[in-house]
């Protein structure tokens, strides 16, 4: 059983019920929903519109690769 904030996070937590959705694809606001999306592994990376996001910088500078 989880607590009351998982079960209703505030509107600053994200979540995949918070990040919207257009055309059945998320649509991330800034790079932390960003982020958040891309390393949950409920989410294809095909269901993501990155397209709002116009500040890329660093993204990826944390991976081994």
């Amino acid at each position: 059983m989880g607590s009351p904030l998982e079960k209703n996070p505030p509107k600053w937590v994200v979540t995949t019920e918070n990040i919207p959705k257009k055309n059945g694809k998320y649509q991330p606001k800034n790079k932390e929903e960003l982020i958040y999306l891309a390393v949950n592994k409920d989410v294809a990376l095909g269901d993501i519109d990155v397209s709002p996001i116009t500040d890329m910088s660093r993204l990826f500078g944390e991976t081994l690769q």
